[in-house]
């Protein structure tokens, strides 16, 4: 669906989508529950957004990113940020691989397995551009997520999360904030 061009789907998906979603997953959820503590505040956030998308496949990637949009929210009060990072990974990555046609790329190796490698060749040369973009973006890609985890392991210990007035005690956060009839509901639910 992301893949396709259409007027709806840039509106929806391009605009409305990572405005909605942040506004509601990090403004809302968090502004609402960080008085129970950041960790328990990003941790919901994160859970929900990841719940959201109604995928085992996107859960867990969505989860993830919603505990580092969650963070950089709760650090900056700025929605900017995490809009701006969603709209990278869910439009721009998107836009990239529509630069490649697949279709033909599977018929193209299909017919390289059967030993006719020219195919191939002309496909590259058809589609030179759009494996240049995607080959960059690729670099960019990995090249950030390298950059990361060597910054996420050097800046651990600078991580800051401030006590809340209304902190809830360790051991009781989880059964207060997600084992309640509306979580568990929007749990089954999603």
């Amino acid at each position: 669906l992301a893949m396709q061009f259409d007027v709806w789907n840039v509106v929806f998906l391009v605009i409305l989508g990572p405005l909605f979603e942040e506004w509601i997953f990090r403004k809302e959820l968090i502004s609402r529950t960080r008085k129970y503590g950041e960790k328990t505040a990003i941790v919901f956030s994160a859970l929900f957004f990841g719940l959201v998308h109604m995928s085992l496949f996107q859960f867990f990637y969505a989860f993830a990113l919603g505990l580092m949009f969650g963070y950089v929210y709760v650090r900056t009060s700025k929605l900017r940020y995490s809009v701006a990072m969603h709209f990278m990974g869910g439009v721009v990555a998107p836009w990239v691989v529509t630069n490649i046609d697949i279709d033909s790329l599977m018929n193209v190796l299909t017919s390289a397995e059967n030993g006719d490698g020219t195919a191939m060749m002309q496909w590259m040369g058809q589609n030179a551009t759009g494996m240049m973009i995607f080959g960059i973006y690729m670099l960019l890609y990995f090249g950030l997520i390298i950059a990361g985890v060597v910054l996420l392991i050097r800046e651990r210990k600078n991580f800051e999360f401030y006590t809340a007035p209304e902190e809830l005690p360790r051991g009781v956060r989880t059964s207060t904030a997600i084992l309640n009839v509306g979580v568990v509901t929007y749990i089954v639910v999603t």
